[in-house]
């Protein structure tokens, strides 16, 4: 396996790229468009600095370097800032003329492609599947199993109660604060900018009307820092908005983490890309599960990271402290993965501010595999979902028999598909006792209510007698 290692990276680095074309492409078209601006304005020699640094920059980032990338992102960012700010007001001054206002968009543009390079997940990973060629650290060593510390003792029922009831609550004040949150801001936001535009415009005026060059020098100072005021104003603002539905909530929050000594930790695994299957194990997993601890599950198209919790600066504290986990490209990363996951308290907040309290782990396709491993070895049980047992399903029943993880695993399925899991339970561990027993849930719910949290205790029990 180690052999076909550097294949493997050079047929996912070539996948890549031909994956950030069209991320590429769009952004090349609007560097395009901003150095052509730039020339037909007067200012050739920016404009044609700018396509320089935009078609090298770009070139290097399609080659899979990542300091290009981070210095664009730098360099354009801190660009569109001042752009915004100067052509704002500028826009003041000239009571919104046309070109004020090109020069207005522009200039948001520019931040606009900074934030679209440093949110692409492609061009990412473009970086991390390139610094992952010849590097020791390979999947098969990764994913190996490693030597886990299990918690002693099942919790009494009455704390997941408890803990049950803290969560949802958390979670609920969350978003609800954040939402008051957003209203406060906006309209803070719209309060200061027709004050803001007004005391500015008539600072303005005075320093026009002014004859004394003394006078009208002290009116264009007070105008520059009515201007930096707003913006200043603005940036206090926004992170009052995205801190302040923590803070409100961190008496509920807080202790809970900190009290959770030995949360357990699950793997889910389940059929890919079934929406129906996946509405029911979620309200299974929040309802008896994760009381009792941390639910992680590869990420896909039903359960998966919103592409807004990869911008949290934009989104604010929606997402801000829920677990969100980057993509795993690269060997790295899965050892980073299984580190954060030993982190108690942080993972603690990420589960009381989660409304659905499900962790998912976004992956590439080729280190999928790794992955599961490397899961089933960090978590103390595994739950697992037959409804509707494919080629990736059947590999995983593979590895439970094979590591002897079985004893720790619970199986659900779809009622509808009990038998043909069933078969395939005695086709892949054979038709011996050692086989747990089918779960069964339907659209309303699990069939015996308890009967799955009670399988947990007695899966962390056994473990212990032993």
């Amino acid at each position: 396996m180690a052999a076909k290692e550097p294949d493997d990276n050079n047929r996912e680095f070539r996948q890549l790229q031909r994956r950030s074309w069209p991320v590429l492409a769009g952004v090349a078209s609007a560097c395009l468009g901003l150095s052509v601006m730039a020339t037909l304005s007067g200012s050739v020699l920016p404009g044609v600095i700018l396509s320089l640094f935009f078609a090298l920059s770009l070139w290097l980032i399609y080659q899979g370097r990542n300091w290009p990338r981070w210095i664009f992102i730098v360099v354009t960012a801190g660009l569109g800032i001042a752009s915004v700010i100067s052509s704002v007001a500028e826009l003041v001054i000239s009571f919104g003329d046309l070109q004020s206002w090109l020069f207005v968009l522009s200039s948001a543009l520019l931040i606009v492609i900074a934030a679209t390079v440093f949110a692409s997940e492609t061009l990412r990973e473009l970086a991390e599947v390139r610094r992952n060629h010849g590097r020791i650290l390979t999947w098969a060593s990764v994913s190996e199993m490693q030597p886990v510390d299990h918690p002693d003792e099942p919790e009494e029922p009455g704390n997941l109660i408890t803990r049950q009831r803290l969560g949802g609550l958390t979670a609920t004040l969350v978003f609800a604060t954040s939402i008051v949150a957003w209203l406060v801001f906006i309209a803070a936001v719209g309060w200061l900018w027709f004050e803001g535009t007004d005391a500015m415009n008539e600072s303005l005026q005075e320093a026009q009307s002014s004859r004394i060059g003394l006078l009208a020098l002290f009116w264009i100072l007070v105008f520059m820092v009515l201007t930096a005021y707003v913006a200043g104003f603005m940036l206090v603002a926004y992170l009052v908005l995205f801190f302040a539905p923590f803070v409100l909530t961190l008496p509920l929050s807080l202790p809970l983490a900190l009290c959770w000594k030995q949360p357990l930790k699950f793997l889910v695994l389940r059929p890919f890309n079934r929406q129906d299957v996946s509405r029911v194990l979620r309200r299974v997993l929040l309802e008896e599960v994760s009381p009792l601890g941390h639910c992680y599950t590869l990420a896909d198209a039903t359960i998966r990271i919103s592409p807004l919790q990869r911008l949290p600066l934009l989104y604010g504290q929606l997402t801000f402290f829920t677990f969100r986990a980057r993509k795993i490209v690269s060997p790295h990363h899965l050892a980073a993965l299984a580190r954060a996951m030993k982190r108690r308290v942080l993972r603690n907040i990420n589960w009381a501010v989660s409304r659905d309290k499900l962790f998912p782990v976004a992956s590439v396709d080729a280190a999928w595999q790794a992955c599961v491993q490397r899961l089933v070895a960090e978590c103390d049980a595994v739950i697992m979902d037959l409804s509707g047992v494919s080629e990736n399903i059947q590999w995983e029943l593979n590895l439970l028999r094979d590591t002897a993880v079985v004893e720790n695993t619970v199986f659900l399925v779809d009622r509808a598909q009990a038998v043909e899991a069933g078969a395939v339970l005695k086709a892949t561990f054979g038709d011996g006792s050692d086989i747990p027993p089918l779960i069964t849930y339907d659209t309303s719910g699990l069939a015996t209510t308890n009967h799955l949290r009670q399988r947990i205790v007695a899966i962390v029990g056994m473990r212990n007698r032993q």
